[in-house]
């Protein structure tokens, strides 16, 4: 399987189906979606196997006992798409709050609307994919305290841990203008700044100071400042 060229990190996706005309015929449309790479095809529903290819999304009959092995250990699934034939399958699907459904036989334009939602959903400016090992994780960007470009690899520090960013650190300084510039190789949040000092500045979190460029310094400080007034008078 192979998917087009795609200007960010297209969304992994896994496919579990019996049926080979079911799965071929999927597997075909899928492979037509820009944003989405296959990076899997069984015939039965593995955890181990599924879990070490670290999908984004999972397509799979609608059987609530696959379902809950699924919900019992997610790992990097974010949409769960059942696959099913009756309008009992859509009702226990929906029930149960799985993120999408795709009745048999497909209709096209129904995957092309599932497949434009998800790329919507996964690529909001206000999310950001990021990489734990070769798991890619969805995180919110409110919750990016920095990023530290060191030993040439950019690294996003969270509130629930250090990923890493496959791209560069001008880019999400053009994505996020909200973020700021206090070194060539450092991009803060402001709303994480705790202390502002002539030795550089602390984020909550942060052990140490991070230094803050002399050039740079008046506006950082400026900026943070402003942000925390801002913030009280909402």
């Amino acid at each position: 399987m192979t998917g087009a060229e795609y200007t960010t990190n297209p969304l992994r996706w896994v496919l579990i189906e019996a049926d080979p005309r079911i799965r071929e015929r999927l597997e075909r449309a899928l492979n037509r979606w820009v944003g989405g790479i296959g990076v899997g095809l069984f015939e039965q529903f593995d955890a181990g196997a599924v879990d070490a290819l670290s999908p984004q999304i999972l397509f799979a009959p609608a059987d609530p006992a696959l379902w809950n092995q699924v919900d019992a250990q997610p790992g990097s699934i974010r949409w769960r798409i059942a696959l099913g034939r009756t309008d009992s399958d859509a009702r226990i699907m929906a029930e149960r709050g799985i993120d999408g459904y795709l009745h048999w036989p497909f209709a096209s334009e129904k995957l092309l609307a599932l497949t434009a939602r998800m790329d919507r959903q996964a690529r909001r400016s206000d999310r950001l994919w990021l990489k734990d090992g070769e798991r890619w994780c969805l995180v919110d960007a409110r919750d990016v305290q920095y990023c530290e470009v060191k030993d040439r690899q950019l690294w996003v520090h969270t509130r629930h841990g250090i990923l890493h960013f496959p791209g560069s650190l001008t880019s999400l300084e053009q994505r996020f203008p909200q973020w700021l510039r206090i070194h060539r190789r450092l991009l803060v949040a402001p709303q994480w700044v705790t202390d502002l000092g002539e030795q550089g500045i602390k984020v909550e979190g942060c052990a140490s100071r991070l230094p803050v460029s002399r050039r740079q310094r008046a506006r950082v400080y400026k900026a943070v400042l402003a942000q925390s007034f801002n913030s009280d008078m909402v």
